[in-house]
């Protein structure tokens, strides 16, 4: 019976010991051969309100360093690439626009050199006859060079005629293209072609049908067709400089 309460007092002892120490010690300290290891109860409380006074103190000196740092620089450095010329009335909005315009008004060479080429381009192009066009005619649109055979849509004229196809959307050679707004100037490109031949188109089938209905209908179609083929393009350099005043006018 002794031996039993003095061992039973020992394990009281020791318990005691052992809260006592946890409630009233910190971290990684050992007490009476037993490690703590956290605040608890009200000792908790406490480290969470120095936690949070610490953040508090962290994030104050980040503040107050970070509004020092922007003091300290100067008010004009701010502006960084901003044109101070943009808040008047000037032309360019920008210094990289105004940049820009200067080197293209210095690349490219004035408008009269230009047509000059141009014009130089086409004559060589027409008297070699290396010269192409879009054209419009039936309904849709072709690139043709002299000697050239297409298929439109029937139009009124017979065969053996000769034709002047009037709808040019642009003619070009090998280093210059006219561009028309949309159409080239009427007399600046002519171009004439031969009807060779007024056929119709291989059938077409038309098939219609409904189920469960016993409805089928079987219908053929031949498309009545012209056949063209390119006689000459002709170009009138001299012509380039009035429609180009034209167009910009």
């Amino acid at each position: 019976m002794a031996s039993r309460s003095a061992l039973r007092c020992a394990n009281l002892l020791r318990a005691t010991v052992t809260r006592s120490g946890r409630k009233s010690t910190v971290d990684g300290l050992y007490i009476s051969g037993v490690k703590l290891h956290k605040f608890q109860g009200v000792h908790s409380n406490s480290m969470v309100a120095c936690n949070l006074v610490k953040n508090s103190f962290k994030t104050y000196t980040t503040t107050a360093l970070v509004a020092a740092q922007l003091s300290a620089i100067s008010p004009l450095g701010l502006l960084g690439n901003v044109d101070v010329r943009s808040l008047s009335n000037g032309p360019a909005t920008s210094l990289t626009e105004a940049g820009g315009e200067e080197d293209d008004e210095q690349n490219c060479p004035p408008s009269s050199d230009v047509i000059k080429d141009v014009q130089d381009e086409m004559l060589k192009s027409g008297s070699s006859g290396h010269i192409f066009a879009v054209v419009h005619i039936g309904g849709r649109q072709f690139k043709i060079t002299i000697n050239d055979t297409i298929v439109i849509n029937r139009i009124d004229a017979d065969t053996g005629e000769r034709i002047h196809i009037e709808k040019v959307l642009m003619v070009g050679g090998e280093n210059f293209s006219v561009i028309g707004t949309p159409l080239v100037a009427r007399d600046l490109a002519r171009i004439e072609a031969t009807v060779v031949e007024k056929t119709k188109s291989p059938k077409v089938i038309v098939f219609k049908k409904k189920r469960r209905k016993g409805y089928k209908r079987t219908q053929g179609h031949r498309q009545d067709i012209t056949v063209l083929r390119i006689n000459s393009i002709h170009v009138q350099p001299e012509l380039l400089s009035l429609s180009t005043a034209g167009n910009s006018s």
